[in-house]
């Protein structure tokens, strides 16, 4: 080979050492921006359609806030979105989730809101996220609920209470963690009135208007308030990552129809 020619192949080999790395790089970082937005863009995409959203939602029977029947979202929660997407030329789609994979669908962007929240929930799975919370919700109350008799009755002697597995109250475990009484969790409400009623346990927390209404439907004795244990009052709140102008409208459609939504909570005996 004469000079020229080799200098040409040294020329060529040089290009192919050099540019196969850039070219990985290259393709590399499209792979970490197509991550970094892929949701944002899969969220925009869906929702110009027709302003479609979908609320994240939870499966366990929560009446009469939220239940499933026969697959169909349903409840005074699903009346208050439906009354506040219709205001505003909204489509909502509900996708019901068991709440480990609510929170992991909400964290993916495979839901653009959820349905209820709260910032104290959930602190692990939002870690890292800025989520938008509106400020008004639908009230609620978590209290240490007994059978007649036991409202008086002081925490160590109770000796057994009882929740539902994946609530956030830390002053209900810390007080089992120092020995006060045993604490069992259960998948739901109905399993653990049930548990009440026999005396396995001596006292249940939970939302108290969500066991008011389990024991009308199965036609049993109301239940009183431990008055040892002290009343968690909060709001059901509407969330999202990447629409926080649904979360201020919201919160707007509750200020401005104040009398409608106190009709929904009496209709649903909501107190």
């Amino acid at each position: 080979m004469d000079k020229r020619t080799n200098t040409i192949l040294l020329a060529a080999l040089l290009c192919i050492t050099w540019l196969t790395p850039l070219s990985t790089l290259k393709a590399e970082a499209q792979v970490t921006v197509q991550t970094e937005v892929q949701t944002k863009v899969q969220t925009e995409a869906r929702t110009e359609l027709n302003n479609t959203y979908l609320v994240g939602v939870e499966t366990q029977d929560y009446a009469p806030f939220s239940w499933l029947e026969k697959g169909r979202y349903r409840g005074l929660m699903r009346e208050l979105l439906d009354a506040f997407a219709a205001k505003h030329g909204y489509l909502f789609r509900y996708e019901p989730y068991p709440i480990p994979r609510l929170y992991r669908a909400f964290r993916s962007g495979k839901v653009d809101l959820k349905f209820p929240d709260h910032p104290n929930w959930g602190s692990e799975q939002k870690q890292g996220l800025k989520v938008h919370y509106s400020e008004l919700g639908i009230p609620a109350v978590n209290a240490l609920l007994t059978l007649a008799g036991d409202e008086q009755t002081p925490l160590n002697r109770l000796r057994r209470v009882g929740t539902v597995l994946g609530f956030t109250v830390p002053e209900l475990r810390s007080h089992a963690d120092r020995g006060t009484y045993e604490l069992y969790e259960v998948n739901n409400l109905g399993n653990l009135l049930k548990m009440l009623q026999k005396r396995h346990v001596r006292g249940i927390y939970f939302d108290a208007n969500v066991a008011r209404y389990y024991l009308k439907r199965m036609d049993s004795k109301d239940l009183v308030v431990n008055e040892h244990f002290p009343l968690t009052r909060f709001k059901y709140r509407l969330s999202s990552i990447h629409h926080p102008h649904i979360v201020r409208e919201f919160d707007a459609f509750l200020r401005e129809n104040v009398q409608w939504v106190e009709a929904l909570f009496k209709r649903y005996d909501v107190h």
